[in-house]
């Protein structure tokens, strides 16, 4: 049995050039974010990965807030990106005893633009490895974006909550999201994991 008052977080974070408008707001929303959830009650783990062209990890199972830095750079490989992490926190997990693991898995996306550059991964090939997740183990999945880019979530079968696309909308998403979280997380026992679905800048 999977422990009850452990979550696991993934954040997979475009670091695209185009994130440079808004790359204070994403980068303080991300340091709040984990400051705010590490202070709630319950075990707490985080796994960032970042992505441009390339993909890059930058914590593990960490288990302290960290401070993440936002680097804009190259291109969006978005696909990649989601694919090899959801390969890698399985991976992470399944080294865990299974009285260990965390009962919930909180898999979140957060982009500003769209795939165009992954080699490695179609649409289909991701929508079929989230679908086993969410049935197998139970992961959650949430995709955070513009409006103009909000179908690649709904394409990949994961919960979508659009934005204006503005700094104050990447911002205004940040909050949403730890607002949502401390829903999820306060719960007694485990239930899906919602957020809004149009993230209002007001």
């Amino acid at each position: 049995m999977t422990q009850s008052d452990y979550t696991h977080l993934v954040l997979v974070v475009d670091r695209s050039g185009s994130m440079q408008s808004s790359r204070v707001e994403a980068q303080d929303g991300i340091n709040t974010l984990l400051k705010e959830q590490f202070a709630e009650p319950g075990k707490l783990t985080v796994t960032i990965t970042e992505f441009d062209g390339a993909v890059n990890p930058v914590e593990r199972l960490s288990s302290n807030p960290v401070e993440y830095t936002l680097e804009p750079r190259g291109n969006t490989a978005l696909l990649d990106a989601v694919g090899l992490e959801i390969q890698s926190t399985g991976h992470d997990l399944a080294g865990l005893p299974e009285s260990e693991r965390p009962e919930r898995v909180l898999f979140v996306v957060v982009t500003d633009g769209q795939e165009n550059a992954s080699r490695q991964f179609t649409f289909e090939t991701i929508s079929s490895m989230i679908q086993h997740q969410q049935e197998a183990y139970g992961w959650d999945f949430q995709y955070i974006g513009p409006a103009a880019s909000a179908w690649q979530g709904e394409r990949l079968q994961m919960r979508t909550s659009r934005n204006s696309g503005s700094a104050r909308g990447v911002s205004k998403s940040w909050e949403a999201l730890d607002r949502s979280m401390k829903t999820y997380r306060s719960a007694s026992s485990k239930q899906e994991f919602l957020m809004e679905d149009d993230i209002l800048d007001d």
